[in-house]
């Protein structure tokens, strides 16, 4: 199997996809999955896993992965592959990431669309939003970038 969409059947919990090797597109959004265990799927191209309610994102194995969008969630980390540069699609808008700097995005050499935002003024309003901060200057290299949204960010200065 090469493509799973399970968005939106309900799922809870944990959810183990780990003996799906052969998977390259995963579509789990719009359920309330709380973990999602990708550690074998080393051909995953595309992952859609927003409106759940992930706290950790690991995707240190996806050296393949061009498409991540996970927003609206509440994620505190995610931990990109160790080398990022297929990526070119980062939708991460609307969870609780960790204090970073924008520097982390500047090995994602090839991002087309960078959505880091926050525009949930209910979590906003609760402190649950994406910490980013730095300078506008650590993307600088992105020259594919067509679509950048930082609103809501700790970033202060260009």
């Amino acid at each position: 199997m090469t493509h799973l969409d399970i968005s939106a059947k309900g799922l809870e919990g944990p959810l183990d996809l780990s003996d799906f090797s052969n998977l390259e597109y995963l579509d789990c959004s719009d359920n309330c999955l709380t973990k999602l265990n990708l550690n074998n799927c080393r051909k995953l191209k595309n992952i859609k896993c927003s409106k759940d309610q992930l706290t950790t994102l690991t995707l240190s194995n996806l050296e393949k992965l061009e498409v991540l969008n996970c927003y609206d969630n509440y994620l505190t980390q995610i931990i990109y592959p160790s080398n990022p540069e297929k990526i070119t699609w980062l939708e991460i808008q609307n969870n609780n990431l960790s204090l970073s700097d924008l520097s982390i995005f500047s090995r994602m050499r090839n991002l087309e669309r960078l959505i880091i935002g926050n525009s949930d003024k209910n979590k906003i309003s609760k402190g649950i939003y994406n910490k980013i901060e730095g300078s506008l200057g650590s993307l600088k290299d992105l020259n594919k970038l067509e679509r950048l949204i930082i609103n809501n960010t700790d970033i202060k200065a260009g």
